[in-house]
């Protein structure tokens, strides 16, 4: 890191500003910033979010939380056990808010046309991104 001079030292000669010139400039080190200011501003174009989910895998998640919660399943000393939401949620590594927003916005997809055996190994956010232009699409014609 490159120190500068405290902004009451003004005049380029005096002793405080000769210390800040003699500073090691160590390019690597500025290079290795750089990099790493790179690769932060390419994962921005993307996607804000950094593990998201594919729509196959999110479906298999849903079908399965949806299951415990609704239906159950027979525990290992065969006595059959329905769980809540919260505890379904658990089972299946994901929040129970997290899963209630994916089958808001599959239920959205559903019923604007997605289409989901085109769009099954991409991720997540093309069932975002398509829900959002359908409602800029719907209030467009409304106006």
């Amino acid at each position: 890191m490159i120190r500068r001079p405290p902004r009451s030292t003004q005049s380029r000669s005096s002793a405080a500003s000769d210390v800040y010139k003699r500073q090691v400039y160590d390019p690597i080190f500025v290079k290795v910033r750089v990099a790493d200011k790179v690769k932060t501003e390419e994962g921005r174009k993307g996607s804000r979010r950094g593990n998201e989910r594919k729509i196959s895998d999110v479906i298999k998640a849903l079908f399965i939380w949806r299951t415990l919660f609704m239906i159950g399943q027979i525990e290992a000393d065969n006595k059959y056990r329905r769980y809540n939401r919260q505890e379904a949620a658990k089972m299946v590594n994901i929040p129970q808010k997290t899963l209630e927003d994916y089958m808001l916005q599959i239920k959205m997809a559903l019923k604007q046309g997605f289409d989901f055996n085109m769009y099954c190994n991409t991720k997540f956010g093309v069932i975002r991104d398509f829900n959002r232009q359908q409602a800029v699409k719907a209030s467009c014609e409304c106006l």
